[in-house]
């Protein structure tokens, strides 16, 4: 006896699966691949930053030596799915390493907020700009962190100020400042 439908039906679970394991195509925001990968390094080898572009640029070389207290540059974007970062290159010697990355917001701001906790990271509330932000403060992978998030016109804002653990370390206030004035050049 025939079974069109079984057969029918096994096409379709196994159509089913194997789009399923096609592999990442990267489009998941929560799973944005590390910098550890080769061709992925923040900072290029021979110091030189790629030109910063939209929305990287509100913030100038200048500025961002400025902020950080020490020779930095902006470099980005750089697409990570669907969001964009931008980063800084830095003296080899510098422990300060600031990233800030935009988000479509996809998500609404407290679902922002649980995708970035830590156990590590103690929580505030505050106002940046006129906007409700979160600023999350300590150890993050063994490293101090200062993390805040805040919308903004480009969408939900998160930027990250870590001592890197070269040179002398950063207290938590450095970090935390440093942080605020990235996203308040956003906010503003």
């Amino acid at each position: 006896m025939r079974r069109p439908f079984a057969h029918a039906a096994a096409a379709v679970v196994l159509s089913v699966l194997v789009a399923g394991c096609g592999g990442d195509d990267g489009d998941d925001p929560g799973t944005s691949q590390s910098s550890d990968e080769p061709g992925e390094e923040p900072s290029e080898p021979d110091g030189e930053a790629e030109p910063a572009g939209a929305p990287c640029t509100v913030i100038s070389d200048e500025q961002l030596t400025q902020i950080t207290g020490s020779e930095q540059r902006v470099s980005g974007p750089r697409q990570e799915g669907t969001s964009e970062r931008c980063e800084t290159v830095r003296d080899a010697d510098d422990g300060l390493e600031v990233t800030w990355t935009f988000r479509e917001p996809f998500m609404s701001f407290a679902e922002l907020v649980e995708y970035e906790s830590d156990p590590g990271l103690v929580q505030k509330r505050l106002e940046l700009g006129g906007a409700p932000a979160v600023l999350m403060t300590g150890e993050y992978v063994g490293e101090q962190a200062a993390r805040l998030l805040v919308e903004v016109d480009e969408g939900q804002l998160v930027v990250e100020a870590k001592d890197s653990g070269l040179g002398e370390q950063l207290p938590e206030a450095e970090l935390t400042r440093v942080a605020i004035e990235i996203a308040a050049a956003y906010a503003g």
